[in-house]
């Protein structure tokens, strides 16, 4: 058979053959299937060959790929209702990007989030232009919009008082000195839920108790050589505290700098005299208050919740302990450093 290589087609998504070719076998609605298949054969075939071999019109074809030009995957819906699919001009699409900046409830709305159906809904009401999901995602992106998640910025953190954290551990830095950031976790042994991949048409379901048990976790970590010490504890007390800086000393050789937070147990009269008892080895630095994204040992709170909470219960709040201990004792110091690494403190403020 001759091939029109002048007249392949160009589809503008970004779905490929495969996925073009499992819709099609899947898909119960003949003729949505059917257009499904036009588009998996357009990857091989000119769009006069692909019209011969289903047998219909070539215009017809051309007008299958307008529609998912215009609207993806969902324009290929032949249930979708008729008319040419509706475009923004520039200017519109302009206006749709310094209004998805903005925060919805600073220009009057009544939610915080932006979504898909929300911006679909306020382009109707702006400009009386109704655009499918898919096509509101392509314009989206080709603005420069992504989808992620923030990151907490505290209201009560001082900028001042980072910058002052951040010249002292400088200093702590060059000087080649020790240093530990140290923190402490509540893990409960009701379990945390996170996706997971199971077989279609199975809704996973994770058992758990409803019991509010819990273990509380001290941990301190080197960032620069990946050393770690933990310890898990039924209470968060000030006396605990104390033993676990015992255990610290113990673990560390010489003198070293402890950077903590403001924690009630590390405030408390019991470790204020630990402090004094052993200021010849034991400097503290305090990190800024209502700041603790400028703790790197939170990277590990997030890494070991996922490994030993998320979807999973522990039968007893002692085996949770266990699996706790479990973590810490697989975790390598290369992984330490990756997880806990300092440079992007510098980049905070």
């Amino acid at each position: 058979m001759e091939t029109f290589v002048n007249h392949k087609l160009e589809l503008k998504g970004n779905h490929s053959k495969d996925y073009f070719l499992k819709l099609s076998k899947n898909c119960k609605d003949k003729r949505l299937a059917w257009r499904y298949h036009a588009m998996y054969l357009s990857f091989s075939y000119s769009w006069e060959e692909i019209a011969e071999i289903l047998g219909v019109d070539y215009r017809t074809i051309l007008e299958w790929v307008e529609l998912y030009n215009q609207c993806g995957i969902e324009g290929l819906d032949p249930n979708r209702p008729p008319g040419r699919p509706s475009t923004l001009t520039d200017d519109q699409i302009k206006q749709v990007k310094e209004t998805v900046k903005q925060s919805p409830r600073s220009l009057g709305f009544k939610f915080s989030n932006w979504t898909i159906g929300r911006i679909t809904n306020w382009i109707v009401d702006k400009f009386s232009v109704k655009l499918c999901a898919e096509r509101i995602r392509q314009i989206l992106h080709s603005i420069g919009f992504s989808y992620i998640k923030p990151i907490f910025s505290y209201i009560r953190s001082n900028k001042t008082d980072k910058q002052r954290f951040l010249n002292e551990f400088m200093g702590v830095i060059k000087s080649n000195e020790t240093f530990v950031f140290e923190d402490e976790s509540t893990v409960d042994q009701h379990p945390t839920l996170h996706g997971m991949w199971v077989l279609k048409g199975i809704k996973p379901k994770v058992r758990t108790f409803g019991t509010h048990a819990k273990r509380h976790v001290f941990s301190g970590v080197n960032p620069l050589t990946g050393d770690k010490i933990s310890m898990v504890t039924k209470r968060l007390t000030a006396e605990k505290f104390v033993k676990f800086g015992e255990l610290m000393l113990e673990k560390t050789d010489g003198s070293f700098t402890l950077i903590l937070d403001n924690s009630p147990c590390h405030r408390a009269r019991l470790a204020t005299e630990f402090f004094e008892k052993h200021k010849e080895r034991i400097k503290v630095l305090w990190l800024p208050k209502y700041s603790p994204e400028m703790n790197p040992t939170e990277h590990v709170w997030k890494d070991m919740k996922f490994d030993v909470t998320h979807n999973h219960m522990f039968g007893t709040a002692n085996k949770l302990a266990w699996g706790i201990r479990g973590y810490f004792r697989q975790l390598k110091p290369e992984k330490v450093k990756t997880l806990c690494s300092v440079d992007y403190l510098f980049g905070r403020l």
